[in-house]
């Protein structure tokens, strides 16, 4: 079975597959936070990209994803992302970074449609509406802002990968709607990433942005309490691979220069302690797919390195039940099967030569 036959099977088999009255939405993983519809129908549409299904199955998807989007009025704030007594709803910036990348993922599949032109326009006006809400400071290198959906503001969302994905969803949109108003500020915060990219001790992307006194507060509190500082290298661990992802974002839209820091950061995954932080860890591949996110960072570098296989067997053996097709073992199913979109990001060599096995649950190459 090659790459695009297995993803048309999982999407037209999957029990998680959005339908109109059937939205099946997730609960952010091990945060257990119940979330709204618009991040797993963002996550859907990438697959959809994928996949060679006939057009009725496809429009109906479309239809499906901007009857959700409209529900909201944008003129007043970005889409609630989560349902949080304690936390922002709109889930800082990745809220929203993941329905940019999922109204755009969507504007393509109406390319694919004949009847789509009105949706097209809907959907394209839908991007300016969201990103306008968001500030740039040009000084500290970051967004200072969590926006909420009734337009408040709230505070700086620390999370380096948060700032990273909103800033490569950013540039997408930008570069997608060839406004260099939009790009603008994305591609400042990605000339100056060395303020924000940090590592802890092992190498791995250090979880809050590096920026002062950001940083500096994290690693105190390191220093003072064990309990914290071995959970915090544990979510670098798990949240590593997610990091990567977000510059190969970056990287599939022009900015190439990224190329070494990729090396660089791949440089851990080869280690035998990370490989084994990985195994039970509530931050990783049980909600974060670290195994498909390394995967396609390592295909940018060298589309058939076997490594690749390594990282996506990794992943399908611990979590793909190749018997129901469907990816299990997670305290958030719906959003694991959804995040499966993530191979997507796979060089697209890669994915020509890439097969499946169905009865040994196993990737492996043909060239």
């Amino acid at each position: 079975m090659n790459y695009f036959d297995f993803i048309d099977k999982f999407v037209t088999s999957s029990p998680f597959f959005p339908y109109k009255d059937n939205i099946i939405t997730g609960c952010n993983g091990l945060y257990g936070e119940t979330e709204t519809s618009y991040r797993i129908l963002s996550h859907w549409s990438m697959l959809l990209n994928d996949c060679s299904l006939d057009t009725e199955f496809l429009s109906g998807f479309v239809d499906l994803f901007l009857s959700e989007f409209y529900k909201h009025d944008l003129s007043i704030g970005p889409y609630k992302a989560r349902y949080s007594e304690k936390k922002d709803t709109s889930n800082g910036l990745i809220g929203t970074a993941w329905n940019v990348e999922g109204i755009i993922s969507t504007i393509m599949l109406c390319n694919k449609l004949h009847d789509k032109d009105q949706i097209k326009r809907d959907l394209i006006d839908l991007l300016p509406a969201i990103l306008k809400h968001y500030s740039y400071n040009e000084h500290k290198s970051n967004w200072p802002n969590i926006i909420e959906p009734n337009g408040e503001k709230l505070g700086l969302d620390r999370t380096f990968n948060h700032q990273l994905w909103f800033a490569t969803s950013k540039l997408q949109a930008g570069i997608f709607l060839d406004d260099e108003d939009i790009s603008y500020d994305a591609s400042k915060f990605l000339d100056n990433l060395a303020v924000n990219l940090k590592h802890n001790h092992v190498g791995a992307f250090y979880h809050t942005l590096g920026s002062f006194p950001h940083y500096h507060k994290t690693l105190i509190k390191r220093l003072i309490s064990s309990k914290y500082r071995k959970d915090m290298l544990l979510k670098e661990y798990g949240y590593h691979g997610f990091n990567l992802l977000g510059l190969v974002r970056a990287f599939d839209y022009g900015r190439l220069e990224l190329k070494s820091i990729l090396e660089r950061e791949l440089k851990i995954t080869t280690k035998k302690r990370f490989i084994k932080n990985q195994n039970d860890n509530k931050y990783g591949s049980s909600y974060n797919p670290v195994g498909l996110e390394i995967a396609a960072a390592i295909s940018k570098l060298k589309y058939n390195d076997n490594n690749i296989l390594f990282w996506l067997n990794y992943h399908f053996a611990n979590f793909f039940d190749s018997k129901n097709f469907v990816f299990c073992n997670s305290s958030d199913i719906p959003t694991l099967n959804a995040r499966l979109y993530e191979m997507t990001y796979l060089n697209n060599k890669t994915k020509d030569i890439l097969r499946y096995d169905l009865n040994e649950n196993l990737w492996y190459f043909v060239e």
